[in-house]
């Protein structure tokens, strides 16, 4: 797998990804040079400074390779389910039901 800046990070992945990342003693020097904090670096950020070091980079591409040789299949069947259930849950969001409140008037 070839890592680039545009490589995809999974959301699962992504705090390891930056917790890696963080923890290499040339990420502050690097957030110095780009003008950024840690905490506005986009995947983008952590991927080029990750290509900047081949030993983080290697890291990385292993997480990204075991993360797609165990995500999950969903057969056809599971996938159609899925929409028809989406459907029907936006179907019953337009008929949203009417409560009605009647206020009572009390005698004083």
């Amino acid at each position: 797998m070839m890592l680039t800046v545009a490589t995809p990070i999974p959301t699962s992945l992504r705090g390891r990804v930056r917790a890696m990342v963080k923890a290499h003693p040339h990420w502050p020097a690097f957030l110095h040079e780009k003008g950024l904090i840690s905490a506005s670096a986009r995947n983008a950020d952590l991927l080029e400074f990750a290509m900047r070091h081949r030993t983080l980079a290697g890291q990385i591409r292993q997480l990204l390779a075991g993360y797609a040789s165990s995500a999950p299949h969903e057969s056809a069947a599971v996938l159609m389910l899925a929409v028809r259930v989406e459907k029907l849950l936006a179907e019953y969001a337009r008929r949203k039901p009417r409560v009605r409140v009647r206020a009572l008037r009390q005698a004083l």
